[in-house]
């Protein structure tokens, strides 16, 4: 039986093995898999070969595939606040590993559905959390850009100072912290550009 596999991976290009092993066998799926016409790009997703690598869809299949909450670098391009790329950063339960999949960086919380927000229907951490994240842990990211980050991020009210002086204070140990500190106080004072600051 011929099957069109766009058709079977959807409208995204992508689907989990649950959703196409109810409509094929797995030895089909391994034998697409194989011959290159469709690509496993996750722990139980697969998409075809055309989308693969396209960053949003990267991003969704990871929150399938780990079940986190996407944080740091990938929430702040999902606010708009970065550009998007790089790996996808994911924060889950202590109780989990901190070992994630290939392209895909996990960050364990004890508090990981706290700031949950949603962004174009993905789970995602709230603006003053990616901004404070990303800060103590900024994997390649330059510091003017989390400062350009941060100062958009009031600007824009996706946060206002005083919930990313709240961040802060939960994390004593934050790496950079006076420089953020000082930051959040020139916000607050009402600082609107890094001209201003």
């Amino acid at each position: 039986m011929a099957y069109d596999i766009a058709e079977l991976l959807g409208p995204d290009g992508w689907a989990t093995s649950e959703a196409l092993t109810a409509r094929i066998n797995r030895k089909t799926l391994a034998a697409w898999v194989s011959a290159g016409r469709i690509r496993r790009i996750q722990p139980g997703v697969y998409a075809l070969p055309a989308v693969a690598d396209y960053w949003r869809l990267r991003v969704e299949a990871a929150v399938q595939a780990c079940d986190g909450v996407l944080s740091h670098h990938t929430a702040l391009a999902l606010w708009g606040l970065l550009p998007p790329g790089g790996p996808v950063h994911l924060t889950v339960d202590l109780a989990r590993s901190g070992r994630g999949p290939a392209g895909v960086v996990l960050h364990r919380s004890r508090d990981v559905t706290d700031p949950l927000r949603r962004v174009d229907g993905l789970p995602v951490t709230c603006a003053e959390r990616a901004v404070v994240d990303t800060w103590g842990r900024p994997h390649g990211t330059q510091r003017a850009d989390l400062r350009a980050a941060a100062i958009t991020a009031v600007r824009r009210r996706l946060c206002l100072p005083w919930q990313l002086a709240a961040e802060i204070e939960r994390r004593p140990c934050l790496p950079g912290r006076a420089a953020l500190t000082e930051l959040v106080g020139l916000l607050a004072d009402g600082c609107q550009s890094e001209l201003e600051i």
